[in-house]
């Protein structure tokens, strides 16, 4: 999103700078709101992170703390898939897999549903305009889930993590 998606006002994109804090969007999309109310928030967030913090969404319920999470679902923890792969030549636990190599994962929308607030599965490109429009238009906490391949495609402007990591600190400078 920092590389792809232009931001024109600052502080409106709000990251964790890549310091590998899985699960810190569910929690700091809420943070972002009650900081900001008058704003719409969209979090983009991982199936791992979600995972790893689905609580906010009991905290957006109980609160009624309007944010929309869009969890792109790809069935691994795809950077560390990415980097153990590189590194290891494997994907020992980060790719999630049936015994069969079907892949699985929770049901992100049916665990929004449990929370008490809206969740939403969108399984093709064209659902999730309609999908996002009605989240922010409910002025809810809302949950969409989108299934995507766990396939990088690089663009320009490309940030590779994998050649981050093969270079020295006094490279980066």
């Amino acid at each position: 999103v920092g590389q792809q998606f232009p931001i024109y006002v600052p502080g409106t994109f709000i990251t964790p700078g890549g310091l590998c804090t899985m699960g810190y969007g569910p929690s700091a999309a809420l943070g972002v709101k009650l900081a900001r109310p008058d704003r719409k928030v969209v979090a983009l967030i991982g199936d791992g992170a979600m995972g790893a913090n689905p609580s906010p969404m009991a905290t957006a319920a109980q609160y009624d703390i309007p944010v929309v999470w869009v969890v792109m679902n790809n069935a691994a923890f795809g950077t560390i898939a990415l980097l153990e792969k590189s590194h290891y030549d494997t994907m020992f636990g980060t790719v999630f897999e049936k015994p069969t190599g079907e892949p699985y994962s929770p049901d992100f929308a049916a665990i929004a549903n449990a929370y008490g607030i809206k969740g939403v599965r969108v399984s093709k490109a064209d659902e999730f305009k309609k999908a996002l429009k009605e989240a922010l238009d409910s002025n809810k906490p809302c949950l969409i889930e989108v299934y995507m391949e766990n396939a990088p495609v690089p663009t320009d402007g490309v940030w590779d993590i994998n050649n981050i990591y093969k270079k020295r600190p006094s490279e980066f400078f």
